[in-house]
């Protein structure tokens, strides 16, 4: 029997691993303070110690379930215990994101993404003047608005201590129930097949946090009895899938359809336009309203089935091997040809920028590089443009024209104009959202191309070009490419 006086050698041989997180976090985090005095000079301490001991001996005894209550009882005491919940507010996740800026010297771009994301939770109701921390989120806001302003390239950043120790306390007041965790790893491997490492690890850590008065104590069941089935039947046959949660299961596990929800929200986040950069307008009671959408603007909003219908799209009208190659693409649109050096990138670039000029479209070429040098002659002289010499224009650097004023932009290369990052041009895209882009990049020693994994998120088709033995080839549809072509063709 385990007493407060025998604690520490009574407990030496136990596996805290196999015991519910409540009776872990108990042993790390109070028992300390109650053995260096708080046990025999608090009456509410020694009542906490006394009933968490009780429920220990009732635990390694009988594994009786023992009640989640307990924190809630041990949080009076002492504050610092999370409270466990089964979602992070979006407001506490954006106020985690702005305490990690803190010390840091940020980009330009990373500040301009955590104010987009704040006016985004804004806009979508999710924080607003009635919220818990609406009024910290809205500092926040005036905080970045503020860096903001001045025009430079990076920012040490610095929180004041007060709200730094506010923001903290805030943070670490919650944190995530263990089972909703691992209900979200399962949703995000159902239905895929050759996951047999990921699914037996997730299967042992199932096991391992097992708590029968867990509230989702059945669904872990469900789960683990899944994982275990897929695990055996993978042995024999690999292209066997993790079963999904069966339409019954679904109506009785209440929190598992927002947990899908999330998951593809974040799988689809990336493609979501972002908020371009405004002030949101205060009110004296709240966070107040957002200004007016300017209807020039790219949004996002609430469309009916006959909204779909009625949509009209511009498509380019590519025809022949551009068709097979891209597919019946819309405007506007940003396509990306990559590859190494003599690959013809560049080549099969300019045929869809000049045939985009056939059309009727006015293109500007950004040639950083190979701007007014031979390379670039000769490379025209070869490929005989049948362009427009009043709407086909090129230039060495982009700010030296309005880019508003052309339909194509064309970047030879992304990463030689400056665009080393996704989010650069993402940023980019978003101010000049009517235009349409044509990248060509670089690519690594494995051939794919340079730089980091947003640029498969921030374009809408991926074309890989190679030079072999054969010849030059083009292809796209492997990687990404929303406009359904899956074609590889000869570069001529």
């Amino acid at each position: 029997m385990i007493t407060f006086n025998n604690y520490n050698e009574a407990t030496k041989q136990i596996n805290w691993n196999t015991l519910p997180d409540v009776l872990k976090r108990t042993h790390t985090q109070l028992m300390p303070d109650a053995q260096a005095g708080a046990y025999a000079g608090d009456t509410d301490v020694k009542r906490v110690v006394d009933s968490y001991i009780s429920k220990l001996n009732a635990a390694l005894a009988k594994q009786e379930p023992v009640k989640d209550e307990i924190i809630e009882t041990i949080k009076e005491v002492f504050p610092g215990v999370p409270k466990l919940v089964e979602r992070i507010s979006d407001e506490i996740a954006l106020i985690n994101r702005y305490i990690n800026f803190h010390g840091k010297n940020k980009s330009r771009d990373q500040v301009y993404s955590l104010l987009k994301a704040i006016q985004k939770a804004i806009l979508e109701k999710r924080v607003n003047k009635t919220s818990q921390y609406g009024k910290e989120v809205m500092q926040m806001q005036d905080s970045l608005l503020a860096i903001l302003k001045h025009d430079v390239k990076s920012y040490d950043i610095t929180i004041d201590a007060k709200n730094l120790k506010k923001y903290k306390s805030i943070v670490t007041s919650v944190a995530p129930m263990s089972s909703i965790q691992l209900l979200k790893r399962y949703v995000s491997l159902q239905n895929k097949a050759a996951i047999v490492d990921k699914a037996t690890r997730l299967r042992d850590a199932i096991h391992k946090n097992m708590n029968a008065s867990d509230k989702y104590y059945s669904y872990l069941v469900i789960a683990g009895r899944n994982l275990n089935s897929y695990i055996e039947i993978s042995k024999t046959d690999k292209n066997e899938t993790l079963r999904p949660f069966s339409d019954v299961e679904l109506k009785g596990l209440g929190f598992v359809v927002p947990i899908i929800s999330a998951v593809a929200a974040s799988a689809t986040g990336a493609a979501v336009h972002a908020l371009t950069t405004h002030h949101l307008k205060k009110k004296k009671n709240g966070l107040g309203s957002v200004a007016e959408p300017n209807p020039d603007k790219p949004t996002t909003g609430v469309m009916s089935i006959d909204d779909i219908h009625n949509s009209e799209f511009k498509t380019i009208g590519l025809t022949g091997d551009l068709l097979a190659l891209i597919g019946d693409a819309c405007k506007p649109t940003s396509i990306m040809f990559s590859g190494k050096g003599g690959s013809g990138k560049s080549t099969e670039a300019y045929r869809l920028a000049e045939f985009c000029n056939c059309k009727g479209d006015k293109v500007l070429v950004v040639a950083a590089e190979e701007y007014n040098t031979p390379t670039l002659q000769n490379l025209l002289v070869r490929l005989k443009l049948n362009i427009n010499k009043n709407t086909f224009h090129w230039v060495k650097d982009i700010n030296q024209v309005n880019p508003a004023d052309y339909d194509w932009i064309m970047l030879d290369s992304k990463d030689s104009c400056g665009f080393t990052h996704s989010d650069q041009f993402e940023a980019f895209k978003q101010k000049y959202h009517k235009q349409s882009f044509i990248l060509t990049s670089k690519a690594t020693k494995d051939g794919r191309f340079k730089g980091d994994g947003g640029w498969q998120n921030v374009v809408d088709t991926l074309v890989n070009c190679e030079a072999t033995q054969e010849g030059l080839f083009a292809e796209a549809g492997g990687e990404k490419n929303r406009w359904g072509g899956k074609g590889r063709i000869k570069i001529k």
